[in-house]
């Protein structure tokens, strides 16, 4: 009987270990608005470019806590007002491993140029913390930071 209780105990154990281990600290947050994201201080913490026009909203955020990484996006017709807060960006990290919410193209862009074809005009924000890919014509906004 003890075999069969130290069994269970060592499978039991193994299974937790391998949950608690195996865990990732991801989060997928939304905002309604830039303020609902202001509240909960995104910016502050580094999970927001803080340049955003006024007008952001629909604001949908990945974090991955473990490797330092956050992806984004959100909805504005102002997006040519991050010209005056961001400087054109020519070298960057592809979002590769970007969420599934990502537009495909730019999750499989290998490089500015495929960016650039598909319409998209790319800007380094906070010191280069962040990425933002837009079109011209408004709507939906992409941003990543890749820290690590």
């Amino acid at each position: 009987m003890k075999t069969i209780a130290s069994a269970v105990s060592t499978i039991l154990l193994s299974a937790l270990l391998v949950v608690c281990f195996g865990c990732k600290e991801v989060q997928e947050l939304h905002f309604d608005n830039l303020d609902r994201a202001k509240e909960a201080h995104m910016v502050e913490k580094g999970w927001l470019p803080s340049a955003l026009p006024a007008d952001t909203r629909q604001i949908r955020l990945k974090e991955d806590i473990d490797i330092a990484s956050v992806y984004g996006s959100f909805i504005s017709e102002k997006t040519g007002d991050l010209q005056r807060e961001c400087s054109e960006r020519t070298e960057f990290r592809l979002p590769k491993n970007g969420p599934r919410w990502f537009p495909q193209e730019l999750r499989e862009a290998n490089t500015f140029a495929d960016l650039r074809i598909e319409g998209y005009q790319l800007l380094s924000c906070d010191r280069g913390e962040f990425t933002i890919a837009f079109r011209p014509s408004g709507g939906t906004a992409y941003f990543w930071s890749l820290r690590r």
